[in-house]
């Protein structure tokens, strides 16, 4: 019974151990954010208590963060798991792939296809036009473009769906060079 109840314990580890580092990750932009905001003087204003745990199935975006010269409206979008590429398709679906290397030549599995939300950024903005951001946190391997048979990668601030995507460190730099 007990090497029994530790092989289900270890099981239990693995599997939540993506989910483990995505609240983590989490915490650690919150602080980030915050702390940046705090240091140029910004607004960071969260749409809800626990803003930072944000999903990528909510409609309304995050958390804003207002300038001198604009406003930011955030949504979240997160990758539990490091090694795989988030694939964003034209038809406003998204797909996560994996790989799998058992031995070297390694293939992919692309997971299925699922509905990317239609983001509302505009709620608390109280009439102001903001830049819509989608922040991906915490990050996959690679973000990339499907439009028909080709991909290609995405370059942080390029727009897809509506948004432009970012990653924690280029926001923060792009938060840095703020005037």
């Amino acid at each position: 019974m007990k090497p029994l109840l530790a092989v289900t314990g270890i099981a239990l580890l693995v599997l939540a151990f993506p989910y483990v580092r995505c609240f983590f990750k989490r915490l650690l932009c919150f602080h980030k954010i915050k702390g940046a905001c705090k240091r140029r003087g910004y607004a960071l204003c969260g749409m809800h208590a626990l803003w930072f745990l944000g999903g990528k199935n909510g409609v309304e975006c995050d958390c804003y963060i207002e300038t001198e010269s604009e406003l930011l409206a955030i949504k979240l979008f997160g990758a539990p798991r490091y090694r795989t590429v988030l694939v964003l398709c034209e038809d406003r679906s998204y797909f996560i792939r994996s790989f799998v290397s058992v031995v070297y030549p390694r293939f992919t599995i692309d997971g299925n296809r699922r509905p990317l939300p239609s983001y509302d950024f505009k709620i608390g903005c109280e009439g102001r036009e903001a830049r819509n951001i989608l922040l991906v946190n915490p990050v996959p391997m690679e973000i990339r473009r499907q439009s028909g048979a080709s991909e290609e990668v995405v370059s942080e601030g390029d727009l897809v769906c509506g948004a432009e995507v970012y990653s924690l460190p280029k926001l923060l730099l792009y938060l840095e060079k703020q005037r």
